[in-house]
């Protein structure tokens, strides 16, 4: 997001053209997690459509399948059917972002849950909703005290 907030004032002063490849086509702003969990906001309001993000730049939507830095291409293929588009460059930026390490904690995998991408804090969201409904019909006090 930096590296484009550079480079779009360049872009919109017609210097440059930037293309910007993503397989979603939202960016989850995950600062509103906590609040989201709690039902102050709904879920769509972590969600911002990357086209409205990337102003200043072409956005394309889909997965990058392989980069050939002879020829300065880029293949990417977009989701629906797999069909593949090349875009050519003189520069090239990644981002390659992150991936989860659940090694440095036995169990954490099976035990937590995740909130890394947006399909995870929807799943966190309504599991948590889950647990207090069937806590809510629980008539056993014990019982209701163990639901999880």
């Amino acid at each position: 997001m930096y590296l484009y907030k550079t480079l779009s004032r360049m872009a919109r002063r017609k210097k440059i053209r930037l293309t910007v490849i993503d397989r979603n086509n939202y960016n989850c702003f995950h600062g509103l997690v906590p609040e989201m969990l709690t039902g102050k906001i709904s879920p769509n309001s972590l969600l911002n459509p990357l086209r409205s993000v990337f102003r200043e730049a072409q956005f394309r939507n889909g997965t990058i399948e392989k980069i050939d830095l002879d020829k300065k291409e880029v293949l990417f293929s977009r989701g629906l059917d797999g069909k593949q588009f090349r875009v050519t460059f003189d520069h090239l930026f990644l981002n390659l972002g992150s991936v989860e390490n659940f090694s440095l904690f036995p169990g954490i995998r099976e035990h937590t849950l995740r909130l890394k991408s947006y399909a995870d804090i929807l799943q966190a969201r309504h599991h948590l909703i889950m647990m207090l409904e069937l806590a809510d019909i629980e008539e056993d006090p014990v019982d209701s005290q163990q639901v999880n």
